[in-house]
C-alpha cells in the first residue's frame, strides 16, 4: 500500500527537520519522492531541495520553461554543487532554469558558462580587504560599528558568489587589523 498524504507529510517533517507548509507542499504537488530520492544520495540541507521542488518550479513554470525536462539527474547534479559549496543557496533556482535550457550539458559547465560558482575563499578576502581599506576612515571612526555597513558593501560587490558566514568572519578579521 502506498503511504497516505498526512502520514507521508508527518514523516517527511519529522526526517527532515522541514516546516510543516513545505511539506504539505511537497507533498500535494507530488515532488516528495523526488525530494527524498534528491537526498537519498546527495548530502544537503532538506530545505533548499524541498523549497525548489514546492515552490520555485512552479514559478518557473509560470515563466513559460518546461519543468517536465528536469530529471532526478539534474537536481541531484544541482544540489551536489550546493552541498560542495560550488554554488549559493540563491544560485539554485536560476541554475535550474538555465539547466532547462540546456538539458544534456553538465550541470558544473552550466554554472560555469552562467557565472553561477563560488568565488574561493582567498578571492573573497582580497576583495573584502580591498573594501574594508577603501573605508578604513569609517572603520576608526566606527569601529565594529562599521560591521554592518562594510557587510552590505561586501554582499553587494560579491553578489552572492560567497558564503555570507564566510564574508562576515572575513569582515570582522579586516576590521580588527585596522582598531
Amino acid at each position: 500500500l502506498p503511504e497516505l498524504p498526512d502520514v507521508k507529510q508527518a514523516r517527511i517533517i519529522d526526517e527532515y527537520s522541514l516546516s510543516e507548509d513545505l511539506a504539505t507542499q511537497l507533498v500535494k504537488r507530488q515532488e516528495a519522492d523526488m525530494f527524498e530520492a534528491v537526498l537519498a544520495d546527495v548530502d544537503v540541507d532538506a530545505t533548499p531541495v524541498a523549497s525548489l521542488l514546492a515552490y520555485d518550479l512552479r514559478e518557473i513554470k509560470r515563466e513559460g520553461h518546461d519543468i517536465n525536462v528536469l530529471t532526478l539527474n539534474h537536481f541531484k547534479g544541482i544540489f551536489t554543487l550546493l552541498s560542495e559549496g560550488k554554488i549559493a543557496k540563491d544560485s539554485v533556482r536560476k541554475l535550474a532554469i538555465e539547466t532547462i535550457k540546456a538539458p544534456d550539458t553538465e550541470i558544473s559547465e552550466i554554472a560555469e558558462k552562467n557565472n553561477l560558482t563560488m568565488l574561493s575563499e582567498d578571492d573573497v578576502a582580497e576583495i573584502i580587504a580591498g573594501i574594508v581599506q577603501n573605508n578604513e576612515s569609517m572603520v576608526k571612526e566606527r569601529q565594529m560599528g562599521a560591521m554592518g555597513p562594510l557587510m552590505g558593501m561586501c554582499m553587494k560587490e560579491l553578489k552572492g558568489k560567497a558564503d555570507g558566514g564566510m564574508v562576515n568572519k572575513i569582515v570582522r578579521e579586516e576590521i580588527q587589523k585596522l582598531i
